[in-house]
């Protein structure tokens, strides 16, 4: 199934790449989408105009990534919004950068801690409460954005140390989620989508200030419409062989 005719849930679409996301799915009226932001008192103009031009496929709920409360309140939402039940495309989307130089000589307990409950733990767990959704579909994908800080097999000295392992735990999540439900036909993969202008772009860069990084940071970077366009292409053209893999944004096979 293409971009069309789909009902998607989306993680931390206040802004950046998950705001993109909800921009260009629900553009095709035939889409369905269900949006999550941190705090409901907080929605973003754009996001908000969003959803007063879409008020019939388009669904805003709070979800925080930080509390085991707000994840175990999801099915309830979901039960009075998802259409038939069913859920088409998972895509968790949201996620932190730190607050930290992220150096493994410099992280504290506390920031390491904090990006491994959003960005490793928190993925899985809010999968677990829309993976009945899921099942019921003909579909079946689940999509977790990434980032090659996480790759071992392509690892560039950055000063992104905490923020990488988080993800790497997140891409062996992915790898063993796509293993254990291949036999239901799920298609399950991480996406790194780019050098994205976003204000977590920002404030990796604001720790920083020169050096072979900055130099690849300034020649690959590249704006959220260019990104998602291109995972949305990956994501519809997504087969089951390439399930359990980590892939670029432009459709290139990354390294793990």
């Amino acid at each position: 199934m293409s971009s069309s005719n789909s009902v998607y849930f989306i993680t931390g679409t206040n802004s950046g790449i998950g705001l993109e996301y909800v921009n260009q799915l629900i553009s095709n009226p035939s889409n369905f989408v269900i949006a999550t932001v941190r705090d409901l008192s907080k929605i973003s103009n754009d996001l908000q105009k969003l959803s007063e031009s879409n008020p019939k496929n388009l669904k805003i709920i709070e979800l925080e990534l930080e509390s085991q409360s707000s994840i175990d309140e999801l099915d309830e939402k979901l039960q009075t919004i998802v259409p038939n039940g069913v859920i088409d495309v998972f895509i968790q989307n949201a996620g932190i950068y730190g607050n930290q130089s992220s150096t493994l000589t410099h992280t504290d307990r506390s920031s390491w801690l904090q990006l491994y409950q959003v960005n490793s733990l928190a993925p899985v767990l809010i999968f677990q409460k829309v993976y009945p959704y899921l099942q019921k579909s003909e579909v079946k994908k689940a999509i977790f954005i990434s980032s090659l800080a996480g790759s071992i097999g392509s690892y560039f000295p950055a000063p992104i140390a905490s923020y990488g392992q988080s993800k790497a735990a997140l891409n062996y999540s992915v790898k063993a989620l796509s293993e254990e439900l291949r036999s239901e036909g799920f298609k399950i993969v991480s996406i790194h989508p780019g050098v994205v202008v976003t204000k977590m772009l920002k404030a990796t860069t604001d720790t920083i200030s020169s050096g072979d990084f900055q130099d690849f940071i300034d020649s690959t970077k590249i704006t959220t419409d260019v990104s998602v366009g291109q995972q949305l292409k990956v994501i519809d053209n997504l087969t089951g062989e390439q399930s359990g893999k980590f892939w670029n944004y432009d459709g290139t096979e990354a390294q793990w």
